[in-house]
């Protein structure tokens, strides 16, 4: 059996009730556990990964998408784009 020292009981009684809410939803339903949510807490270890490219990238995205439209600029933007581009060729022999 796994002993837990004291000072991992605040984070280690999280991660228990965390797996026993995963083992209870419905698509697990008819699935024979061999180890009980106690067991897989205690293999998971209390090191949490942290994906920094990705979080970083995502909070970078989340501050452009909530901050306010400046209109002018937006317009500004707009006139400087080309209206008609036909005459790129883009189609196959032209």
């Amino acid at each position: 059996m796994t002993t837990i020292a004291p000072s991992t009981v605040d984070s280690f009684e999280p991660q228990v009730a965390a797996a026993r809410e995963w083992f209870a939803q419905p698509r697990f339903d008819g699935i024979v556990r061999l180890h009980t949510a106690r067991e897989v807490a205690a293999q998971q270890g209390t090191i949490q990964p942290d994906y920094t490219v990705a979080r970083l990238a995502a909070e970078g995205f989340f501050s452009h998408v909530t901050k306010p439209i400046d209109i002018e600029v937006l317009m500004e933007t707009l006139r400087q784009l080309p209206m008609n581009n036909s005459s790129q060729g883009t189609h196959p022999g032209s």
